[in-house]
């Protein structure tokens, strides 16, 4: 829930509160309102008969008035003048005691009489007036009511509305946030436009794992790519070895039992031919010890590679590592297509470029759906450039996997049998290091994987 939106219900429950102040206080009014209104109907009454008696001198204009009067404000008024009763609203008595007699006190709300001369001639009046008509006061007291709570039912419709819109749409965003977290789309979760509270958190939380994840996966494809660098280190430390020993240690060793022998046969008296073969043994013996500290310190976990850039030919180094999936192309029943020139040259590392293929080919292969062809192009561009392309089709399934974050999917993915399952990151990593441009195009079910390396030379 947004600012915006606090505020709204905020506001709204606020007048709801207001209205509904405003009810019970009506109702704790009532009391006074209907004293003060009684107040003033008997203020009103009694200025209406001063009034009239004030400005009106000819007595049918006067008796004219009173009714006007009786009319307005019930009540029972008698005049007379001059001894005469001029105007008369009850029925004939004798005494002031019937007249009492004769009204019911209880709805008598003010009684008075009086004795004035005005222009000569002498007034006597008695006036009896009536309670307020409590039926008209309490329709207007419960039609402001009505109103109140007519208000307070809108105000409380309108906030039940704008709650619930606001926490539909609240989960409603809740719920597709979960489902991106789920296929761990998590760039689209950081990026999603939204103030609510949950999902402002979830969105942290997710921007969190995402530095995390990839830290983390970052770290996992420079060690697997260093331990591939090293793997070939040791490959090529065992060639050499075994080059030296069968082109260095053999003969040597045969040359140092040949001088043995020799030594055991001579003849004491022979000295410079003992001096010859003891000379030959102990060269022979410095020999086989200099091969042996080399084959050391090849196979040393110590000795670190040092990375330079050669000549190195794509078109072999794909052929070679094609080899090495037979038994997985096989197995996954998928038919793998290569068209490369004779030879295509690029100035590079190769360790690099062998684990880069590695990798494209591995994705390739595990993603493909069986008994499907993948097609590997190697060809130069307009600009000279080497490009390898390697074009696949892909399950449902595997389209959304190579769709989500690609740093996640060595943690979330377990069946990943013919590669590491980071080999998405490792082809972004190795292509960054190597200076080429790696793109990936999804259209439908086929994937296409392109590299680009700066430089290439060809030879059909």
């Amino acid at each position: 829930m947004n600012n915006k939106s606090k505020r709204t219900l905020i506001i709204i429950v606020l007048a709801y509160v207001v209205v509904i102040l405003l009810f019970f206080g009506s109702i704790f009014y009532v009391p006074a309102y209907y004293n003060g209104l009684q107040d003033s109907y008997l203020t009103d009454t009694q200025e209406q008969l001063d009034d009239a008696f004030e400005t009106i001198t000819d007595t049918q204009k006067l008796v004219a008035q009173f009714d006007q009067i009786i009319d307005e404000y019930p009540m029972e008024l008698i005049v007379f003048k001059d001894g005469i009763n001029i105007y008369n609203t009850m029925m004939p008595v004798n005494s002031a005691a019937s007249i009492h007699e004769s009204l019911d006190q209880r709805v008598s709300l003010s009684q008075g009489n009086g004795t004035f001369i005005k222009n000569g001639s002498t007034y006597e009046v008695w006036y009896n007036i009536y309670q307020v008509q409590v039926t008209a006061f309490l329709l207007n007291i419960t039609t402001l009511q009505i109103i109140l709570l007519g208000i307070a039912t809108i105000i409380l419709i309108t906030a039940v509305f704008a709650f619930q819109r606001l926490m539909v749409q609240s989960m409603t965003t809740l719920k597709e946030t979960i489902g991106k977290m789920e296929k761990y789309q998590l760039n689209e979760v950081i990026n999603a436009q939204s103030d609510d509270v949950i999902n402002s958190k979830i969105k942290y939380f997710a921007h969190g794992l995402r530095e995390n994840i990839s830290r983390t996966a970052q770290k996992e494809a420079e060690l697997q790519q260093a331990a591939y660098i090293n793997k070939e280190q040791f490959v090529n430390s065992q060639l050499i070895a075994r080059a030296f020993i069968h082109e260095i240690k053999t003969p040597v060793y045969q040359m140092l039992l040949e001088n043995e022998t020799q030594l055991s046969h001579l003849n004491n008296n022979d000295e410079r031919a003992r001096e010859i073969a003891e000379y030959n043994v102990q060269h022979a013996d410095n020999l086989l010890q200099s091969i042996n500290e080399m084959l050391q310190v090849f196979t040393s976990n110590e000795q670190k590679m040092v990375l330079e850039k050669e000549s190195v030919d794509l078109s072999k180094i794909v052929s070679e590592v094609r080899k090495t999936f037979a038994a997985q192309i096989r197995e996954r029943k998928v038919l793998l297509e290569i068209e490369v020139p004779e030879t295509l040259t690029i100035f590079s590392n190769k360790a690099m470029v062998k684990l880069l293929i590695h990798n494209i080919l591995s994705n390739a292969i595990q993603y493909a759906i069986p008994e499907t062809e993948i097609q590997v192009n190697l060809f130069l561009d307009e600009q000279n450039n080497a490009v390898f392309e390697c074009v696949n089709t892909a399950a449902e399934n595997n389209i959304a996997r190579l769709q989500g974050d690609t740093e996640i999917q060595s943690f979330i993915n377990k069946d990943n049998k013919y590669s590491s399952g980071n080999g998405i990151i490792m082809i972004t990593s190795l292509a960054q290091t190597l200076e080429a441009h790696y793109q990936r195009d999804i259209a439908a079910e086929q994937v296409t994987t392109t590299i680009v390396f700066i430089g290439g030379d060809q030879h059909d």
